[in-house]
C-alpha cells in the first residue's frame, strides 16, 4: 500500500466533500491532527474507522486502500471453485428446464454454433465439462487475470486436464480455440 496515494486521496475526498480535518475528525471520533496525518501519508486511518470515512468520503474502502486507484481489470483473481460451480449449473439445466424447453434448445443450439462444437455432449460428461472449465480458465488467463495453481491442481479431477491447462499457460497458442481442446476426448 502506498501511504502517501491513500493520502493524498483522502485529501481530495475530503476537499470535494467540502469539509475540514477538524469536521472529518469530529464525524470519526478522532482528532484533526490524525487525519492530517492520514492525508500526509504518515499512517493509516485505522480499520475501525475506515467503513464510516468511506461513507462520508463518499467512496469506498477499498478505493481508499488503493488511493483512489481502482483495480486493474486484467488483474482480477479467477476463482477456480465458482467457474467449477458455474459449469456445474449448465450439466443441470437440462434437468431443472427440460430438454424440450424452448429455452433449452436454444441455449444449446447457440452455444454448440457459437463454440463449433456439440455443447450438449460436454455437458453430458464431467471429463468434457471440465475441459470446459479450464477452456473458461485459459480464456481469463490469456486475457491478464491470474488464477492460483493450487487451486487448478486441487479442483480438478483428471491429471490429463490438469497438464494440458499447465501446458497451454505455459505455452499460450496464438490462436486459441476451445475445439484444440476438445480434440483430446476421453
Amino acid at each position: 500500500m502506498d501511504l502517501l496515494k491513500i493520502g493524498n486521496y483522502i485529501h481530495k475526498k475530503r476537499k470535494e466533500q467540502k469539509i475540514t480535518q477538524e469536521q472529518l475528525g469530529n464525524k470519526l471520533g478522532v482528532s484533526f491532527q490524525a487525519v492530517s496525518n492520514w492525508e500526509r501519508g504518515d499512517n493509516l486511518p485505522d480499520s475501525s474507522y475506515l467503513i464510516d470515512l468511506s461513507v462520508i468520503l463518499n467512496t469506498t474502502v477499498d478505493s481508499i486502500l488503493k488511493g483512489g486507484f481502482e483495480r486493474d481489470e486484467h488483474s482480477k483473481k479467477i476463482i477456480v471453485r465458482d467457474i467449477i460451480k458455474g459449469v456445474n449449473y449448465l450439466s443441470q439445466i437440462k434437468n431443472l428446464l427440460g430438454e424440450d424447453n424452448t429455452v433449452y434448445k436454444y441455449m444449446i443450439e447457440g452455444v454448440s454454433a457459437g463454440m463449433n462444437t456439440d455443447f450438449e455432449e460436454i455437458l453430458n460428461s464431467n471429463y468434457l465439462c471440465e475441459i470446459l472449465v479450464i477452456e473458461i480458465l485459459l480464456q481469463n488467463v490469456y486475457s491478464g487475470h491470474y488464477v492460483d495453481q493450487d487451486e487448478v491442481k486441487n479442483l480438478l479431477q483428471y491429471n490429463k486436464t490438469k497438464e494440458m491447462f499447465f501446458s497451454m499457460v505455459s505455452n499460450k497458442p496464438d490462436n486459441f480455440d476451445v475445439n484444440d481442446i476438445l480434440v483430446n476426448k476421453e
